[in-house]
């Protein structure tokens, strides 16, 4: 794997696949995203938009914030009391940190935070909600639920064959 990203990649395009055998796609338009968060603040959601860019940022494809990620998250707390409270915790400890910064300055401070557990929590989240979206599954991952399998021929190395 060349990066970070490229492995995301397969690994999303990887569970697309077997879903695709599983799940009819729905000719209906995709709903339109909105505009104004249901429970986040306004300052929560530039947090948000900040953090899970750094974690699916711009590339020729939209990043996470772009793809609408801080306002399905947003939706998520909506309905979950307790998920909302967690996020609502988890970005009041680390906005701090994040005051005033962008750009590589963010990312080497989100970098020095992988042991805390906020950083697989944030990262888990946005990779799962990025790769539902359009933007991730159909323009990244190029999947459009209109091909399936012919065949699946699974591991072919020898010591693996009964």
């Amino acid at each position: 794997m060349e990066s970070r990203r490229d492995a995301l990649i397969l690994i999303a395009a990887t569970a697309a696949a077997a879903k695709a055998q599983h799940n009819h796609p729905s000719p209906e338009p995709a709903a339109p995203k909105p505009t104004q968060p249901k429970v986040f603040t306004a300052e929560e959601m530039r947090l948000l938009d900040l953090l899970t860019d750094l974690i699916i940022p711009k590339s020729d494809t939209p990043g996470a914030a772009e793809a609408g990620v801080p306002f399905l998250l947003d939706s998520m707390a909506a309905k979950n009391p307790k998920l909302l409270e967690t996020w609502r915790t988890s970005l009041a400890a680390v906005r701090p940190k994040f005051a005033g910064l962008s750009g590589e300055r963010a990312a080497e401070v989100l970098g020095g935070m992988t042991d805390d557990p906020f950083f697989a929590l944030l990262k888990n989240t946005t990779i799962d909600l990025y790769y539902s979206t359009r933007e991730g599954l159909t323009n990244e991952l190029g999947w459009h639920g209109d091909t399936y399998l012919a065949e699946f021929v699974g591991c072919t190395h020898p010591e693996h064959q009964i």
